[in-house]
């Protein structure tokens, strides 16, 4: 199983129908073969890689990875535990005790690269004194780097306020207050809202937010770059007798939200990689539409998820967006979108790294896709390297100027009975994948 089956957000999508999205010339050539010192760097890497089990109930609920300085930090949401440990960048380094860092851990979507601040919703239990309160509440966490003890803050709301789609901490200042983009449905409206808010870090007590969050855009925040400071929001309009979804994205300016680029979608459902890219001002977002397929009708050409679940995704696509504007590539015919991330590598020439899922005979195949500086895509490989696993959840991070790839793998639980599994976390350089 390659692909979070949760990932598969409802929404709308296909191949689009405002901004044309640029075709990317496609290619199957294999990525160049490594060469010299990395040959036998790989090997061990891939084939000895250590693994990390971290704390919590069943399989992991979110992955993400954070560079800190010479090392490589995971952060894993697993049974609404949260909990982080690090590795050393040289090869078939060993993890490092996990910490559990909080509980009541629900929807942390986005960890940015320098990992700090955090930012999850949280369930309020029904506890006396807090009536009118409802299971919305946002988390924020400092000192995430490792360099001074965690603080954390939160926020709450009233019950006619519900949380939808991601959060991100835009920013935070010297008082320790940090400013947290979010978006909410107010009862009594027909779509969510884009809005704005501070949580005091550290608190010893209960903020709530009194009245309706201000409206800073239409829609659902979807994804955020942290670098750029740039936002994606997805918007449901309806008319002519179809739905109409369009994907947004807007920079952060201060307290307003300006406007870059709108991309329409046609279709029911759109998997968005809530994670953006950055590079200065630049972000990177990938996303691609799908459809689902009646498990009564087979997956004949469609890509098959389980037993019950079969898609048929639209191609996958690139959201490329500057001061200016926003442009549009398509990556791959037809596949669903995991991570995007720029390569640090000087030798890279400004080129970005697409993991997607691919289709494979109707069977989930992984696979890498890179996509120079002018849109094109130079090279397409599969994630092929002998003893590498398949990782579900996959994400990239670049660290210390490389680009390396972190996944959920399964490993032997080691029950006396025999049998069980057990889901860790692994880390390799992408270059290692092929």
């Amino acid at each position: 199983m390659v692909l979070a089956l949760g990932w598969l957000a409802l929404g709308c999508g296909s191949r689009g129908c405002g901004v044309k999205p640029q075709r990317a010339p496609s290619s199957d050539r294999d990525e160049p073969r490594l060469a010299g010192d990395d040959v036998a760097r790989c090997r061990d890497e891939v084939q000895h890689g250590a693994v990390a089990v971290l704390p919590g109930a069943g399989g992991i609920d979110g992955l993400f990875a954070s560079c800190d300085g010479d090392h490589l930090r995971a952060w894993v949401s697993r049974g609404h535990t949260l909990s982080t440990t690090r590795r050393a960048l040289r090869e078939a380094s060993p993890w490092s005790p996990a910490v559990i860092v909080a509980s009541g851990v629900e929807g942390l979507a986005l960890v940015p690269q320098s990992a700090g601040p955090l930012v999850w919703r949280s369930p309020t239990a029904a506890i006396e004194g807090m009536e009118g309160v409802d299971t919305e509440e946002w988390w924020v966490l400092r000192g995430a780097s490792g360099a001074s003890p965690y603080t954390r803050g939160s926020l709450s709301f009233a019950r006619n306020v519900q949380g939808r789609g991601a959060l991100a901490a835009i920013d935070g200042d010297a008082q320790g207050a940090v400013s947290v983009l979010g978006s909410v449905i107010v009862e009594g409206d027909e779509e969510a809202r884009v809005v704005r808010a501070e949580v005091r870090v550290p608190s010893g007590e209960n903020l709530r937010f009194e009245g309706v969050p201000e409206r800073l855009a239409r829609g659902e925040l979807r994804a955020f770059a942290r670098g750029a400071n740039v936002a994606l929001v997805e918007r449901a309009e309806s008319g002519g007798g179809f739905d109409n979804t369009r994907i947004e994205a807007y920079a952060v300016d201060g307290a307003r939200l300006v406007l870059r680029g709108s991309h329409a979608l046609l279709g029911r459902h759109v998997l968005v990689v809530a994670r953006g890219a950055s590079r200065g001002r630049e972000a990177l977002f990938a996303l691609a539409t799908f459809e689902r397929v009646r498990a009564s009708a087979g997956c004949v050409d469609g890509l098959s998820l389980s037993e019950e679940l079969c898609v048929r995704p639209g191609p996958v696509l690139v959201l490329r967006v500057d001061g200016a504007s926003m442009r549009v590539t398509e990556i791959a015919p037809a596949g669903l979108p995991d991570a995007v991330e720029w390569d640090p590598d000087p030798r890279a020439d400004g080129s970005a790294v697409v993991l997607y899922v691919g289709n494979d005979r109707g069977r989930p195949s992984q696979r890498a896709a890179r996509m120079r500086a002018d849109g094109s895509v130079s090279d397409s490989w599969a994630l092929r390297a002998e003893g590498l696993p398949p990782l579900d959840r996959p994400t990239m991070i670049s660290c210390a100027g490389e680009l390396w790839m972190l996944g959920e793998v399964t490993v032997p639980s080691g029950d006396e009975d025999g049998g069980a599994s057990e889901s860790a976390a692994m880390a390799v350089p992408v270059k290692c994948t092929r």
